[in-house]
């Protein structure tokens, strides 16, 4: 007879299919398996929010360059008139 037990209380949804009641190390091994994949998951995110962090940063380098830099008037002593 075949059971599926979900661990509510951890939080992590851990779920066994067993034919018996688990024992220690099964409980353990589900644990263990479900924190790795948290793990996983954060450290996923954690490059993801590395890498539009760059990107960003290499955009505004570039539309800065594009706009000629710091500003500032390139002529100063010449007046523009229409």
């Amino acid at each position: 007879m075949e059971r599926e037990i979900t661990d509510s209380e951890s939080g992590l949804g851990v779920k066994l299919i067993i034919s018996e009641s688990p024992t220690r190390s099964q409980w353990e091994q589900a644990y263990e398996q479900a924190e790795n994949v948290e793990k996983k998951r954060r450290r996923r995110k954690r490059r993801r929010k590395k890498r539009r962090k760059k990107r960003k940063e290499e955009e505004e380098e570039e539309e800065e360059e594009e706009r000629g830099g710091g500003g500032g008037d390139p002529l100063p002593g010449l007046k523009w008139e229409p």
